[in-house]
């Protein structure tokens, strides 16, 4: 088996394991209060859209300020997309298809995403091979030709 780098190819014991960012379909979940979702993010690499999802209902009414984020931004900078979801702001439910080309860059923050018992509130699954990581506080993706590269 052989693996294709820049020099050449190169002979590999076995097929290198694909990574949460490696693929072409991305679903982000940001949850809140009693780990309700509260919004919803749907990447497809192939058809360069993000679906988003927010729910109806108050996130979290502990907090008053920014609970959660999400903006996209393309590769100049411009941004996109941009929703700030306060924590005790009613919070109507919104569905919004968003261009993605590769090369744009996608932001997620949660003021729980480093929290011990809260950070499974913002998770990024890879819908191709079900794996999952914590966004934390703040994730910027950008969209590369194979998937997604962290950048924070």
């Amino acid at each position: 088996m052989y693996e294709i780098t820049k020099e050449g190819l190169k002979k590999v014991e076995k097929m290198p394991e694909t990574t949460v960012l490696d693929g072409n379909q991305f679903s982000w979940s940001l949850k809140g209060y009693s780990d309700r979702e509260i919004a919803k993010v749907n990447y497809n690499r192939v058809t360069e859209k993000i679906q988003v999802n927010l729910e109806a209902g108050v996130p979290h009414s502990y907090f008053n300020n920014t609970y959660a984020s999400i903006k996209v931004q393309n590769s100049s900078g411009s941004v996109v997309y941009n929703k700030e979801i306060v924590g005790n702001r009613q919070q109507t439910a919104e569905s919004q298809t968003v261009p993605v080309k590769v090369g744009d860059y996608i932001e997620f923050t949660h003021i729980e995403g480093e929290a011990v018992n809260e950070k499974a509130r913002a998770i990024l699954t890879n819908l191709e091979n079900n794996k999952q990581e914590y966004i934390g506080k703040k994730r910027i993706y950008q969209v590369t030709s194979t998937g997604l590269n962290k950048i924070d």
